[in-house]
C-alpha cells in the first residue's frame, strides 16, 4: 500500500496494533488496542504481557480483558488489555511506522467489545471520570 493511500484515521475500532512507542525516551514495540479516532491521534488502550500482577490479584484481572498465550495471532503470549492504561498516538506516528513498514494491524478479537465493556464496569483502579470517557470513546462515533 503506497503511504499516500494509508490513512491512520481508517484502522478500525477495536483493531489491534504493534508498533514502536517512545516510553521516556526509549523507543518499544508495543501491542495496543484502538478505541477511537480524536484530535489526529487513535485513542488506544495498552495490551501486556506482564500478566504476574493481575493473575495474583482477581479484583485487578477483573478489570482488564484476559487472553491465553496463542488464543489469537495478534497475542502470541498470555496477554490482559488494561483499559485504565490509555494512550493517545498520533496519527504521524502511526503513519511513521507504516512508512517504515514496522505497524501491524490486526483485526478486532471476537467479542471483545462485551468484553472490554464488562472489565470497564468492573475495573476497581479505574475512577468514573476515566470510565466516563472510556464509555464515551467506546459508544460514542469512532470519530470524536
Amino acid at each position: 500500500m503506497a503511504n499516500q493511500q494509508f490513512d491512520p484515521s481508517s484502522i478500525p475500532r477495536f483493531s489491534v496494533i504493534r508498533l514502536p512507542y517512545n516510553f521516556e525516551g526509549n523507543l518499544i514495540e508495543k501491542l495496543f488496542v484502538v478505541i477511537c479516532h480524536r484530535a489526529g491521534n487513535a485513542i488506544c488502550i495498552k495490551a501486556t504481557s506482564k500478566v504476574a500482577i493481575y493473575r495474583n490479584n482477581p479484583q485487578r484481572m477483573a478489570g482488564c480483558v484476559h487472553y491465553a498465550g496463542g488464543a489469537l495471532k495478534c497475542f502470541p503470549v498470555e496477554t490482559v488489555v488494561q483499559p485504565d492504561n490509555q494512550f493517545p498516538i498520533a496519527h504521524t506516528d502511526i503513519l511513521k511506522a507504516h512508512t517504515k513498514g514496522v505497524l501491524e494491524v490486526h483485526p478486532p478479537p471476537p467479542n471483545f467489545e462485551q468484553a472490554l465493556l464488562k472489565a470497564i464496569r468492573d475495573s476497581a483502579t479505574l475512577d468514573e471520570r476515566l470510565r466516563e470517557r472510556l464509555l464515551m470513546a467506546i459508544n460514542g462515533p469512532l470519530k470524536i
